[in-house]
């Protein structure tokens, strides 16, 4: 039993999160893009706010729903095979834990990034290619890589979300800049920002950002969330650094790493009871100086810290990128919490032996997955009930368009049309026969859930 275990682990993963997909169903702009005809390249990126890829994977995904659950399962399990090699390729119990915590994840994060089919192309697939370009720096793979793969990886990395592709953009050209000694690295780089550029050429030409000011979209836009947002993952990775401060206490430094701390803690505590943004704001702040601090002092190991200082890195400038950009939402805080999961599993890899209760966190993750498999099923059956009830109140009534707040869930994200277009998309699809006039309709839960 432990050898088929083993022997079959990956299709366990696949299969686990296939069951899943298949219970998510259509909403928000994926209907919009499945009936969506562009003329051209100049088209497609306009659409939506995304990038062309990520405009043109919801297009196909959307019309063909047997490819969308098997492109689910394929790409979650590569980004978890791929979380497992940026830590340690040897130790597989990784790919099992990486699948274990992404199912732990703050379901509106998961919901809006996940099972939305356009925040799956956008956060989730511009997260898998932001995590495989940390993978190619942290390894210095443009040492290894062909001009073409590094090419290919900055034009199609930098199509996908335009946050993701100057946080992309941004950190290849300090990795360039660090490791500027190495004339190979620099030949090859020259490939990578071709292709990085070409990519974001569209996302500039065609996107209108209105700027509303760094520190307004910092303190009352991403403060807000991130700390409202997947605090069980923080709860994790905070109680595995304060292992090691525990251990690295009784060697010395005892000031500094109380302050650390004391400084992750306060915002534990801010994050559960304080109101005030400012306040959450400076708390944040400590809580990453401290996690950073003693994350650096924990190992005296090089590769370690190498791979410490760069998720450090992609996770500022993201931070940086969405402050610039404005316009957050609970998807975009998708990479950051992956890369406190990628954290969670190097302090894991660090402190256990290799492969320790692989066959343990395999029946964990099944366990969790079906236990969301069976959440979804639920949730798709509420859900087209609802559909019901709107179709039969379209058609039947004129204004009044409320919706009993007995099908609100939290484990769907976009789920009723918000504007006229969306609206116009959600009669077609559904095959309504509007008894009203469209401008009239605004469909709204009774009260605020």
């Amino acid at each position: 039993m432990k050898d088929l275990i083993n022997k079959y682990k990956f299709a366990f993963i696949f299969l686990s999160i296939v069951a899943m997909a298949i219970f998510f169903p259509l909403t928000g702009k994926g209907i919009s893009l499945r009936f969506f005809e562009p003329d051209g390249l100049r088209e497609l990126s306009e659409v939506t706010n995304l990038g062309i890829v990520s405009n043109l994977m919801s297009m196909v995904l959307s019309r063909i729903a047997i490819l969308k659950i098997i492109i689910y399962g394929f790409l979650s399990t590569a980004m978890f095979i791929l979380m497992k090699n940026l830590v340690d390729k040897k130790n597989v119990v990784l790919t099992v834990l990486a699948g274990f915590f992404f199912l732990l994840l703050d379901k509106v994060l998961f919901a809006s990034s996940f099972v939305d089919l356009s925040g799956f192309t956008s956060y989730f697939v511009g997260a898998l290619f932001l995590l495989i370009i940390l993978n190619v720096f942290i390894k210095n793979l443009p040492l290894t890589m062909r001009r073409s793969s590094l090419f290919l990886l900055g034009l199609v990395g930098t199509s996908i979300y335009p946050v993701y592709a100057f946080v992309f953009f941004g950190s290849t050209l300090l990795y360039l800049f660090v490791e500027k000694q190495d004339r190979t690295i620099k030949e090859r780089g020259v490939y990578l920002l071709m292709g990085e550029l070409l990519g974001m050429m569209p996302l500039v030409l065609s996107q209108k950002v209105i700027y509303s000011g760094f520190s307004h979209n910092l303190i009352e836009g991403f403060i807000p969330l991130i700390t409202e947002t997947n605090f069980i993952i923080v709860l994790i990775m905070v109680a595995m650094v304060s292992v090691g401060a525990v251990k690295m206490f009784t060697r010395g430094r005892r000031l500094k790493i109380c302050l650390a701390v004391i400084g992750i803690f306060a915002y534990l505590i801010a994050s559960l009871s304080v109101e005030n943004n400012i306040v959450k704001y400076i708390t944040f702040l400590s809580y990453n100086a401290g996690c950073l601090y003693l994350l650096l002092n924990i190992k005296n190991s090089v590769v370690f810290n190498r791979r410490i200082k760069y998720y450090y890195i992609f996770k500022g400038a993201t931070i940086f990128y969405m402050c610039i950009f404005g316009n957050i939402e609970v998807g975009s805080l998708l990479f950051l919490s992956l890369v406190d999961v990628l954290i969670i599993l190097e302090l894991y890899d660090s402190a256990l032996p290799k492969n320790f209760l692989n066959n343990v966190w395999l029946c964990l993750f099944v366990l969790l997955a079906t236990s969301n498999i069976y959440i979804y099923a639920k949730t798709l059956s509420k859900f087209d009930e609802m559909n019901g009830y709107i179709k039969n109140k379209l058609e039947c009534h004129r204004g009044n368009y409320s919706i009993p707040n007995k099908y609100y869930t939290e484990y769907l994200y976009d789920y009723i049309p918000k504007s006229r277009e969306e609206l116009e998309y959600y009669i077609l699809y559904y095959d309504v026969v509007l008894f009203g006039e469209l401008d009239d309709i605004e469909l709204h839960f009774n009260v605020n859930p």
